[in-house]
C-alpha cells in the first residue's frame, strides 16, 4: 500500500530542514529525503520508523511538483524573512569562494582563495548574488536559486489545500504551530507527545547530536533565530528589499524596514 506523502517545501534557507524534521517527529514517520531525488539529503531521518506518512524535504517550484502530489500529497509551505534568507544563505552558498576558478589545483592557488575569503570583497560579492538570487533568481548561487523568492511562493500562497507556515510564528509559537500542522495531517497527538517532539527537534539538541556524530552536518542546522537583518544589514541594504519586495512583505505582515 502506498504510504501519504507529506511534502515540506519552500525556498532554500527558509528553515525547510528543521521543518521537516519537526514534522517527521510530530507524526512518528521517516524523513525518506529529498523529494523526487536519490541524492544524499541532511534532513533524512528515523528510517526504521513505521507510519502509514513519509516526509520529503523540497525546494521545487509549484509546477515541478508532479499531478499525483498536487492532488493527494500533504503539501506545507515555509515562509521567512527574504531578508534572513539572504544573511542564512551567505555562508552557506559561498563558503567556498574562489578568486581565481580554474581546474588547477595549486597550493599558491588554494592559499590565494583562502585568503580571499577571509576579506572585505568575498562577503560584499556572497551578498550581492544572494540578494539577486532573492530578487531575480541567480542559478548561479544555487540550481534552486533559478527562481526569485517572490516567484517562488506566489503560486503557493494561492493553492487552499497547501498549509502555510511562517518560520518565524514556528519558532515563537513551536507548540500551537505544531498543533496546526497536525491538525492540516489529520493526526491526533496528547499535549506531551507534542511537547516531547518538540524538545527532540530543538535546535540545541538536533545540533548536540550530529556533532556527536558527524560535525559536516551540524554546520547545516543554524542558530534558530529571527530578523538577524536588523543587526547584519546596512541601511541601504534594508532599502534595497523594501524596494524590491516591499508589497509582498506587507503582505505576509512583515516589517518593510
Amino acid at each position: 500500500m502506498a504510504k501519504q506523502k507529506i511534502i515540506i517545501v519552500g525556498y532554500p534557507k527558509s528553515g525547510n530542514t528543521w521543518i521537516t524534521r519537526l514534522v517527521a517527529e510530530l507524526v512518528q514517520c521517516p524523513v525518506v529525503g529529498f523529494l523526487y531525488s536519490d541524492l544524499f539529503e541532511t534532513a533524512i531521518e528515523g528510517l526504521d520508523r513505521q507510519s502509514e506518512y513519509e516526509c520529503y524535504k523540497s525546494h521545487h517550484q509549484w509546477h515541478e511538483l508532479n499531478d499525483e502530489d498536487k492532488q493527494n500529497a500533504k503539501i506545507i509551505y515555509v515562509l521567512r524573512d527574504p531578508r534572513d534568507i539572504s544573511i542564512s544563505g551567505r555562508p552557506y552558498f559561498f563558503a567556498w569562494q574562489s578568486l581565481i576558478e580554474t581546474g588547477k589545483n595549486t597550493l599558491p592557488i588554494r592559499l590565494i582563495n583562502w585568503l580571499y575569503r577571509a576579506t572585505p570583497f568575498a562577503d560584499a560579492k556572497a551578498q550581492q548574488l544572494m540578494n539577486k538570487a532573492i530578487f531575480y533568481g541567480e542559478e548561479k548561487v544555487h540550481q534552486w536559486c533559478k527562481v526569485s523568492w517572490n516567484d517562488h511562493l506566489t503560486p503557493y500562497l494561492e493553492k487552499d489545500n497547501v498549509l502555510k507556515i511562517k518560520y518565524e510564528d514556528l519558532l515563537d509559537d513551536t507548540f500551537n504551530g505544531s498543533k496546526n500542522i497536525l491538525n492540516f495531517i489529520g493526526i491526533k497527538k496528547n499535549e506531551e507527545e507534542i511537547k516531547e517532539a518538540i524538545e527532540y527537534q530543538s535546535f540545541y539538541k538536533a545540533s548536540k547530536r550530529h556533532k556527536k556524530h558527524n560535525s559536516d552536518m551540524a554546520s547545516h542546522f543554524g542558530q534558530g533565530k529571527k530578523e538577524q537583518w536588523r543587526i547584519q544589514m546596512k541601511n541601504s541594504e534594508i532599502n534595497e528589499f523594501a524596494s524590491n519586495l516591499g508589497d509582498t512583505l506587507k503582505t505576509l505582515n512583515y516589517p518593510e524596514k
